[in-house]
């Protein structure tokens, strides 16, 4: 078994305790902004994943998760609408 995250994540130095923050602003402006949402969404679910592999002593970072689940909401909602529209 792994070691026991014990330290919470908003103690991570440096960049790695921006990733869980930048990626649910970036899921968010994905649902907000049309334009450019697949971008946003797909910049936001690399962050959340990032967050979730780097820094194993600390805990999990839930704003990454949000963001992450936002994110595949959002991509996985366009490939519908995507799929709908090319059936018509």
């Amino acid at each position: 078994m792994g070691a026991t995250r014990v330290r919470p994540a908003g103690q991570r130095p440096g960049r790695g305790a921006w990733l869980g923050p930048v990626a649910l602003g970036l899921a968010v402006a994905s649902w907000v902004f049309p334009v450019g949402s697949l971008v946003s969404a797909g910049s936001a679910l690399a962050c959340a994943v990032l967050s979730a592999l780097t820094g194993r002593e600390y805990r999990v970072d839930w704003t990454a998760v949000l963001g992450g689940l936002l994110a595949t909401g959002n991509l996985t909602f366009s490939l519908l609408l995507t799929l709908a529209d090319a059936q018509h």
